[in-house]
């Protein structure tokens, strides 16, 4: 896994993961105390694969932690464990003075923002079968993980659901690529009718794939990869992480305060 953290003196670009990562590696800390954001990537990706908007994020005062999921972490499920697993050794490493525990939040895209809606107290996904009843989902209720407290979902999947009893009460955020159907937010909706305040689009990339939320391409990844780089003619990739970066400091800083 990659930790960004606010750090004296400036930055520069250098190689890390295949990317221009903007940042310095072993930085002084900054003095103070941060909330931390845990990015989950999607599948087949790698901890760098929101290296802008980690960057952005520790620059605007958060720690961020950019997960590495094992290959094999192909479920919901298995990526919400490790999410855990991540935030128990970046609160007993040297960087742990520096985290403020009572603000954590995640980032999840596709795949990611599935284990997300798990560790937040939706024990839900739309193709369970025996998850009717609370006693038909305790097996999942244990992967809640209550130092979490908002979420921002980058293109989640159509198979996320919400239990009508879900227990999400904290701030969660969606941001949606494609016409979409809305499915996550009506279902989302139903299980927390009693919380809407909770429950909040922040925007749509309509003409955009799900791999808009992935940095700006480059090379060799750029000619090797193109149903991951190339975006519809009228998609501006910068200029939708500007959007979705400024989108993300705005959630975190109104949902950690």
């Amino acid at each position: 896994m990659a930790v960004f953290y606010p750090a004296r003196g400036g930055g520069e670009f250098s190689k890390a993961g295949g990317f221009e990562v903007y940042g310095v590696n072993d930085a002084e800390p900054a003095a103070g105390r941060f909330p931390v954001i845990v990015v989950a990537h999607g599948s087949y990706a790698s901890a760098y694969a929101h290296h802008d908007t980690a960057s952005y994020l520790s620059l605007s005062g958060f720690i961020v932690l950019a997960i590495e999921h094992k290959v094999s972490a192909d479920t919901a499920e298995l990526r919400a464990r490790e999410v855990s697993l991540a935030l128990d050794v970046l609160l007993k490493s040297p960087l742990a003075d520096l985290v403020d525990k009572e603000r954590i939040g995640i980032i999840g895209h596709e795949l990611g923002a599935e284990a997300a809606m798990l560790l937040i107290g939706n024990a839900a996904l739309e193709d369970d079968t025996g998850c009717d009843t609370p006693s038909g989902c305790d097996a999942r209720y244990h992967l809640w993980d209550k130092r979490i407290r908002a979420a921002l979902l980058l293109s989640p999947p159509e198979t996320v659901g919400t239990r009508k009893d879900a227990a999400v009460t904290i701030p969660l955020g969606v941001i949606h690529a494609g016409a979409g159907n809305g499915r996550i937010l009506e279902q989302a909706s139903n299980g927390l009718r009693s919380h809407p305040a909770s429950l909040m689009l922040l925007e749509r990339v309509p003409l955009a794939s799900s791999n808009v939320f992935l940095p700006p391409c480059e090379e060799p990844l750029k000619s090797e990869r193109k149903d991951l780089c190339v975006d519809h003619p009228l998609v501006d990739r910068l200029q939708v992480h500007a959007l979705l970066n400024g989108l993300a400091v705005s959630f975190f800083y109104n949902a950690l305060p």
